[in-house]
């Protein structure tokens, strides 16, 4: 069965273009193989032994606001990194494939891509005058329970007679990608993948964040690693993500997720997750409800939210920039209620503030 809010995503509209897609699957995938430790480690366990062996993994660099262009920035939920092997760059392409059904067209999307970076590359100033391109290796993260059953291989699209297949296979486009099919995993087998705890669950939200009942049944056995997330570094902020994903995915509400988290995890852990997440949603606001009691009027709350909403970004970007405070002041209450879930999952500081505020003014 396909979620309503993936059909939009299918196929290309009649410019050519893919239409979007923006998804909570996309938030919580980038949120996390975004960082070089949690994709090397993702990459280790579906790649060739060889290949993991002459890869220089120290060198593994984000590229993703290099290489993506304006048009595509927000189409594709794709991390691009570069590595080098064996003394070649080699450019590291990964795809996320949420769709509750395999998609048929994904390849094609993924040769657009390709031939953008490539573009990209080129016009580069450093780049003039090279004569080759960088390899790019697509990698594809399938998590639905159906499994992968589209084309793995660009081929695959072209329907041709047996008697004609001499005569064009030199000449047809084709090209496969890597495929981690984590939909036909299984809890067990997630668990024990050799990975960091936060890159390990995030696989294990994904494989399970649409039924909920599954979710939390295996969740007993992921205790360790949810204790290793949440007290880790930026815990606070990983845990709080993966509660949107969870609420988002599994259309289920905060107080069932508080429930079914006591349930399974223990009241303890529980706490310290919930508690963790209603103060950075509802400190802002209650600080801001009894500043505006006290003065009479509702410039408190909004006061309230703009701090919360500075707090988050401060500790997901770093030093806020004065033109994004600007807009953080000028924003309406419900702006300030979306920012706030942004910043949880969001690439950029643009992404959050819905416009460019990343140069001073």
């Amino acid at each position: 069965m396909t979620n309503p809010d993936e059909t939009n995503d299918r196929a290309a509209d009649e410019s050519g273009e893919f239409e979007e897609a923006s998804s909570p699957h996309d938030a919580l995938f980038y949120r996390t193989f975004s960082k070089p430790e949690q994709a090397a480690a993702e990459l280790k366990c579906i790649m060739d032994p060889e290949f993991v062996a002459i890869a220089d993994w120290a060198s593994l660099t984000l590229l993703s606001g290099t290489f993506v262009d304006a048009k595509l920035k927000r189409k594709y939920s794709d991390v691009l990194y570069s590595i080098r092997i064996a003394d070649v760059e080699m450019l590291v392409y990964v795809l996320l494939e949420h769709k509750s059904e395999p998609d048929r067209w994904t390849l094609l999307q993924t040769l657009e891509y390709m031939s953008r970076i490539w573009r990209t590359y080129l016009s580069e100033k450093t780049n003039k005058g090279k004569k080759y391109l960088p390899v790019i290796l697509p990698v594809l993260l399938h998590h639905a329970e159906s499994g992968w059953t589209s084309p793995r291989r660009f081929r695959e699209y072209f329907e041709v007679p047996a008697s004609l297949e001499r005569f064009v296979s030199s000449y047809r486009l084709d090209f496969g990608v890597l495929l981690d099919d984590i939909g036909k995993e299984n809890s067990a087998t997630l668990l024990a993948r050799p990975m960091p705890a936060e890159g390990k669950f995030v696989l294990y939200c994904l494989r399970y964040g649409r039924t909920p009942n599954e979710l939390f049944g295996q969740l007993p056995n992921w205790k360790r690693e949810f204790e290793a997330v949440q007290r880790g570094q930026q815990g606070e902020l990983v845990t709080a993500g993966i509660i949107v994903y969870v609420m988002s995915a599994g259309k289920i509400s905060e107080a069932e997720v508080r429930m079914r988290f006591e349930e399974t995890l223990g009241t303890d852990l529980a706490d310290e997750v919930m508690f963790a997440w209603e103060r950075r949603y509802a400190k802002g606001v209650r600080d801001g409800e009894l500043k505006g009691l006290r003065d009479g009027k509702l410039e408190g709350e909004l006061e309230g939210k703009r701090g919360i909403v500075l707090e988050l970004l401060e500790e997901r970007f770093g030093a806020v920039p004065p033109a994004a405070h600007s807009r953080i002041q000028a924003a309406t209450s419900n702006e300030l209620k979306v920012m706030a879930r942004l910043v949880l999952t969001a690439a950029t500081l643009d992404e959050v503030l819905g416009k460019s505020t990343t140069r001073s003014s």
